[in-house]
């Protein structure tokens, strides 16, 4: 490599600038750790670049630390007393938005403002958690009412089906006769059916099979024993169509009535108001 024509193409004055692109960067800094007299060249031209720039440069003129200092703001309350007093309302209008004064006199303000939005945030948060309470409040009263009508339900189920595992066992017993009693003349749409257990002197009657009376009549069962009638009891107006009513007991009946009395029953039946009857056995 020729030294001396490479110190002599400039190069090295153009890298201490820092004009030299990154390739030859690389190159320059391969051929500086290879030669030293190309490093000699270079220290030679960074020392002469920083005397000339020494030369050239202008120092700064001695009023211009006093003018910078002036416009620095002033420390300690004396100094800030001495430019903040003559009249109040002077200075707050002539206070600089950088000066402590300024944003001690916009506190009052900022902290009207920061109450106001907290406030406004904590209004908005109680009356959001209040809708939720009451909607949650809302949902808890539906399922207790739902709770209330699925138990209501459960009872009535229940009570059927106890009402059903009775009239089971009634029909299940081995000496229940069975005894159908028709209209008589002159009511022919009348009907009625006995259930009567000879043994256990128990008798049933089945609801629903007579048409509905006025709320001031009611139906009436008579046994009729020794040619005389016993009463057997009245039948609820309010039965349940196909249930199995309990009567009263009887001993030896030769028949079965069943006559339209006044509300409540009568001690004795009226014969003209018999609408069915048959005779047992």
């Amino acid at each position: 490599m020729d030294i001396q024509k490479y110190i002599a193409s400039g190069i090295l004055e153009e890298y201490a600038l820092g004009l030299t692109s990154k390739e030859e960067n690389l190159e320059i800094e391969g051929l500086l750790a290879e030669y030293p007299q190309l490093r000699q060249e270079l220290n030679n031209i960074e020392e002469g670049l920083e005397l000339l720039a020494a030369a050239e440069s202008t120092p700064p003129p001695p009023e211009l630390k006093q003018q910078i200092l002036n416009q620095l703001p002033p420390k300690g309350p004396q100094a800030v007393d001495q430019q903040a007093t003559p009249t109040p309302k002077a200075n707050t209008a002539n206070l600089a938005p950088s000066s402590p004064f300024h944003w001690m006199m916009q506190l009052p303000w900022l902290l009207s403002l920061g109450l106001s939005m907290g406030l406004g945030l904590a209004s908005c948060m109680y009356f959001t958690q209040k809708a939720e309470k009451e909607k949650l409040l809302g949902r808890l009263e539906e399922q207790k009412n739902q709770q209330t009508g699925l138990t209501k339900d459960v009872d009535s189920l229940n009570a059927l089906l106890l009402a059903c595992e009775e009239e089971r066992n009634i029909l299940s017993q081995p000496a229940l006769e069975r005894l159908e009693l028709p209209g008589t003349e002159g009511h022919p749409d009348k009907r009625a059916t006995i259930f009567w257990n000879p043994q256990a002197q128990q008798t049933y009657l089945l609801a629903g099979q007579l048409p509905k009376l006025p709320d001031n009549q009611s139906y009436q069962l008579w046994a009729i024993v020794k040619g005389k009638p016993v009463d057997l009891g009245v039948l609820s107006n309010e039965a349940k169509k196909g249930s199995i009513l309990p009567m009263k007991s009887v001993l030896q009946p030769q028949a079965f009535a069943i006559t339209i009395e006044p509300k409540g029953g009568s001690a004795s039946p009226t014969l003209e108001a018999m609408v069915t009857m048959a005779p047992v056995g």
